[in-house]
């Protein structure tokens, strides 16, 4: 059994549980089975730490989580989707550390 966590866990821990990057290493040796289950808070939750709770952003190496929750959404759909992304929205664009500009 395998259990990753999120960016928003990572948030709430302060970096003591890291998020694991989405990926799927496929093996045709043996069959797989996956039972995704995802729990994520409201889109306007903020997510904060006792000791980071006055800051609006948390830098993990060269990405930047943002703690409203709908805004860090919004960047991961942005960082995962670039097509989806760069068709529905041509006024913003997703920076190298992973944070939305208007263009």
């Amino acid at each position: 059994v395998v259990c990753t966590v999120g960016e928003m866990l990572q948030l709430a821990s302060n970096g003591r549980y890291r998020a694991a990057p989405h990926r799927v290493h496929a093996s045709s040796l043996s069959p797989r089975m996956s039972l995704p289950f995802f729990y994520n808070p409201s889109l306007n939750a903020c997510i904060s730490t006792a000791s980071q709770a006055d800051t609006e952003e948390y830098q993990y190496n060269d990405h930047r989580f943002l703690r409203a929750y709908g805004r860090n959404a919004f960047k991961s759909l942005a960082r995962s989707h670039p097509s989806v992304f760069a068709k529905h929205h041509p006024d913003l664009t997703l920076l190298s550390d992973g944070s939305v500009v208007f263009s």
